[in-house]
């Protein structure tokens, strides 16, 4: 690590938005450790990870030296609020949905309900793309837990 590097470790000021290209994306340079908020929206089958340079970026309150960075992001019609606040060489990331383009107030939504319960209804009926998508890490859990099995058998 060089010397530079090792300072910024020291006093804490590792983490912030190192690449203006990526202004949502916080890096830890002494680590090389980075985290890329991503979105996907079904409805435009479109998929961001929020260049500055497309546009749908809105900045907000920030400190120079990245204890609090604070941006609006917007991806297919929705707005989406992103906050780091650092502490010491640690980082929380807290996200809030501002506007969902999908449903917006006054939006017809098509929907399957019990008629023997109209209040028990269904929004999206069958499996969406995120169930798919959370079972991506299974084969990676599933190798690890065979390599781990070997190494006991020696």
């Amino acid at each position: 690590m060089t010397d530079w590097l090792a300072k910024l470790q020291a006093d804490g000021r590792g983490w912030n938005t190192w690449a203006s290209e990526w202004p949502a994306q916080i890096r830890h340079l002494p680590r090389g450790l980075t985290v890329t908020p991503c979105v996907y929206a079904a409805s435009k089958n479109a998929f961001t990870e929020f260049p500055a340079q497309a546009g749908g970026v809105a900045y907000g309150a920030r400190s120079v030296r990245g204890e609090q960075i604070a941006l609006r992001l917007s991806h297919a019609g929705s707005e989406i609020g992103l906050r780091y606040d650092r502490f010491d060489d640690a980082i929380r990331a807290r996200w809030t949905t501002e506007e969902l383009a999908e449903w917006g107030v006054g939006a017809t939504v098509p929907c399957w309900y019990d008629p023997a319960d109209p209040l028990d209804v269904v929004v999206r009926n069958g499996f969406g793309g995120a169930y798919l998508f959370a079972l991506m890490p299974v084969p990676v859990f599933l190798f690890g837990l065979w390599q781990a099995r070997q190494l006991l058998r020696r």
